[in-house]
Order: C-alpha cells, then structure tokens, then sequence
C-alpha cells in the first residue's frame, strides 16, 4: 500500500456540491450492449448504523432512535419474508433483545438463524481504529461475540466499517482471527478511492499477516448512506433517499418524488443507470444498493414511505425482460460471499494489498491527522481506565 500511496496523485476531486460538503462526481460510462446479454443483479441492503455515542448519550440513542428501529425491523421482516436486514452494534442490540418477551426473542433468533437479519462484525461498537490500543479493540469484540454466540448460538462470518475515518490493518488481523471471513470497508481517501475504482481493484485480498488475507470490498463513494452510495451521480441517487422527501440538486432543493405509474419508469431508468455505473468499478455483474443511514427507520412512516416506493421501482424492472436486471433482498455478507466465489469462478486473480488507509481525507485538502495528537489528557484517561477492565 505504501509504495501504491507513493505513486499515485493526490489531486484535488472533481467536485460536486451536495448538502454536506465537498463530494466528488466520478464521470463512468458503460456500453448499453454490456446488459443486453448479461443481466444485473442487484443486492438490495436494507441497514441503519446507530452510534452509541456522537450527539447524544447512549441512553439518549437508545431510547429515541435504536429501539424504535429494531421494533420495526422485527415487525417488518417477520411478516415479510424477503425482507432482510444488516446491523453492527451489538452493544444497543443486546440492550433491546434483554427488552423483549420470549416470544419475540424466538422472532429474532429465527431472523438472524435464517440469515435474514444479519449481525456483521458482531464488535460491541463500529470501533475506531486509527486510535484506540488493540485491548480495546480486543475487549469489545470479545464481548460482542460471546453475547452472540450464547444469546443467539449464531457465528458472526462477514464484517463492515462504515464510519470508521480510515482503516487499519489492526483490525483486519483481529477480525480474521475471530473468524470473520470478509470485509466491507467505506472511509478512504478520496485519491485512493479514484484510482482503485477505475482500476477495478475495489475489490482485493487484504493481507492480515504473513500467511492470512480477507475478502475486502472498498465503497467507491464518499459515504454510505443511499443518497451518496446507489451511483456515482449523488443528485440522481439523492432522488431515491424517499425519507428525506427533498432533495438537493445543483445548488437547490427538490423534492424527492414519490414513485407513481406517470414517472415509474423515467425513475427506473434513473436507477438502472447508476446502478450500471456502480458495477463497472468491479469485474462482475453483482452490485449492491444501500438503503439506509444513520438511524434510518426510527419511525414506521419513514419505513413505509422507502419501502413503499422502492419496492414499486424493484419490481417494475424484475417484472419487464428489457430491463435485464434483478433485484432481490439481501445482506452485505451475502453480497460479500457472491462476488468473491464469482471472482473464484471465473478463476479471476484477486489483487492482493498490504499496509493501512491513512491519513482519510475525503474532500479537498481536509486531512483526519489532526486526531492523532488533539486531546492527550482524554486519551491518557481512556488508557488509564481500560488497564482496570477486566
């Protein structure tokens, strides 16, 4: 990775003004006669990522976000059997499954047993890891896959880091050890994002120790959240974010159109094409739509009105032949294992990567190194207690 960093340039993105900062807009084309012969499949991840802590306490969390979203997650999915869903922090879903009736523990346990409700990294939190000492790293995923695996006798198999500001090899060596078998990574440089994606190398084994890789799939896009992640054209994709019901598009806000027998297709051409784009970053033809963000789905109205819309778009392109594409839900583990046993099949050589993704920047010249040395004091505090852990 260090002789790859020392190679590549490092220039300014071309930029795309969106509602949260500096994004940049990746110019792909593809050629139409690609899917007239080879048909798209699309995982569609339904996902909400809850931060213990940022704005608010736990507790705060807890109670106004994650237990409102995993009532409906398991409302939703168990009476509807496609439906899957993909969850990270385990110390928020310990905190709701000791809440519930033993009727709507078997519910879960049937979920995740099914492959349904998928728990991926199974860490008691999404860890930090340009930061924290490997104990902690250590500790929290200990603790994370006991509670599984004596709750719920599940083995956690694929793991993501979505909000994580850059990415360590650290971690990747502890998730392999626990047996984790693949890896979505999301926060990278913005250069290094560039460069693996129009060289198809998201997409690589990387290199835990002298005799050990993981399956590591790296977001092409800036950030995860469906606005920002269905394409590379985040004022198209911010159309299909159906809760966030505006939408800002070149320095204006629109609305986030409800989909409806007038605009079904212009809208499903809209989609088909971002999605077409996103798979020309990779060397097959699956892809993966997330639909979610943070705390997505805290109320019912918001899980209707996504739904309600998206589900109208899905089938619409499964139903016509001319579209070529599927959509089925799924899991970012099940979309991890399907391109890497694709990749396998083709006898495809999966490019092989050492080292760590730091500094992160991902706009301009913003650079996430100023977290290495600010705030010594709460830093020593954090040592001094986690040497008390036991």
């Amino acid at each position: 990775m260090y002789d790859f960093l020392n190679h590549i340039e490092v220039s300014y993105p071309s930029y795309l003004w969106s509602h949260t900062g500096w994004i940049e807009n990746l110019d792909v084309f593809y050629d139409i006669d690609q899917w007239r012969y080879e048909k798209l499949r699309v995982h569609v991840v339904p996902f909400s990522h809850n931060d213990p802590g940022w704005k608010l306490t736990p507790d705060s969390y807890f109670s106004a976000f994650t237990k409102n979203i995993l009532d409906i997650v398991l409302d939703k999915l168990h009476f509807n059997e496609e439906m899957t869903f993909t969850w990270s922090e385990v110390i928020l879903l310990k905190r709701w499954y000791n809440s519930l009736s033993l009727p709507n523990k078997e519910k879960f346990k049937s979920l995740v047993r099914n492959g349904r409700f998928e728990i991926v990294t199974g860490g008691m939190v999404m860890v930090d890891e340009a930061l924290v000492h490997y104990e902690s790293m250590v500790d929290q995923l200990i603790s994370g896959h006991q509670w599984i695996q004596k709750e719920l006798n599940y083995k956690v198999k694929s793991a993501w880091s979505l909000d994580s500001f850059g990415h360590s090899p650290t971690l990747t060596y502890l998730l392999k050890k626990s047996g984790i078998q693949n890896l979505f990574i999301q926060r990278t440089h913005y250069s290094v994002k560039r460069v693996l994606s129009t060289t198809k190398k998201i997409e690589f084994n990387w290199i835990t120790s002298k005799d050990e890789s993981l399956f590591t799939h790296m977001s092409p896009f800036t950030l995860y959240s469906t606005s920002h992640s269905c394409g590379p054209d985040v004022d198209v994709c911010c159309q299909f974010d159906f809760t966030k019901r505006r939408c800002w598009q070149w320095g204006t806000y629109v609305d986030a159109d409800e989909i409806t027998n007038d605009n079904i297709v212009e809208k499903s051409q809209m989609l088909l094409d971002q999605l077409r784009k996103k798979v020309q970053f990779v060397n097959h033809n699956d892809v993966y739509l997330l639909v979610g963000d943070d705390f997505s789905f805290s109320n019912t109205l918001d899980w209707e009105i996504q739904w309600n819309n998206m589900l109208k778009l899905f089938n619409h392109m499964n139903e016509y032949e001319h579209y070529n594409v599927e959509f089925r839900f799924s899991t970012i583990g099940n979309y991890l294992r399907s391109a890497e046993a694709k990749l396998k099949g083709m006898n495809f050589s999966i490019p092989y990567l050492d080292g760590d993704f730091y500094p992160y920047s991902d706009r301009s010249d913003q650079y996430w190194s100023g977290f290495y040395s600010s705030r010594p004091f709460l830093k020593q505090l954090i040592r001094n207690c986690q040497s008390l852990v036991r």
